[in-house]
């Protein structure tokens, strides 16, 4: 008999799969908007640009330096003045595009399928997220995994963090291997590890 009642799993980067779906949309609104035409050289500039400023407005909300205002309103901004294009009209325009396209996504991480299938014959399963309630439960129901969680972890910052000071076990999903100084109490690479905690 398992010692733990239920699993609770972050979406974003651990079942749903930001980086591809944030590129397919990012695509899209490149040529949409015409931005090779406005002086961005290239879309891997464009998204290079995008992730860096991104993961850093994430981090600063994370730790409660900025209102989620500023990730709505000003990230597009910061993108287009990165790679040369000054124009904040249009920056609202993409903003509002992004929200509205980005959560339709339907690429999930390797072996979430069958690590939920696994895993929800034996468990509740929940979903705990630090991003916007009304986007995570479009990506939820878009990819098709809404039906494995009661209700709606890889940030060590957020998740991890909230697990610890919990005194909850938690595992952290690393797929990227990435060294860090946190104690955590399970560390994996792929999902499928999971079967050998739970």
């Amino acid at each position: 008999m398992s010692r733990y009642q239920c699993v609770f799993f972050d979406l974003d980067h651990t079942l749903w799969d930001y980086e591809s779906n944030c590129a397919e949309t990012l695509q899209e609104l490149y040529h949409r908007y015409g931005l090779e035409h406005r002086g961005v050289a290239s879309f891997p500039e464009f998204l290079k640009t995008f992730f860096r400023v991104n993961n850093h407005l994430w981090d600063d909300y994370d730790r409660g330096h900025i209102h989620r205002d500023v990730l709505r309103f000003e990230r597009f901004h910061r993108v287009l003045k990165e790679v040369g294009v000054d124009d904040y009209e249009m920056s609202l325009r993409l903003s509002h595009d992004y929200v509205s396209e980005s959560p339709t996504g339907k690429n999930l991480m390797p072996q979430a399928i069958e690590t939920l299938d696994y895993l929800v014959s034996t468990y509740p399963l929940y979903i705990i997220t630090n991003g916007f309630d009304e986007i995570q439960s479009r990506k939820l129901a878009s990819s098709g995994i809404h039906k494995y969680f009661k209700k709606i972890g890889d940030n060590l910052l957020t998740d991890m963090a909230g697990a610890r000071n919990a005194q909850l076990d938690h595992v952290f999903f690393n797929p990227g291997k990435i060294i860090h100084q946190e104690l955590v109490t399970y560390e994996i690479n792929s999902l499928q590890e999971l079967k050998n905690i739970l």
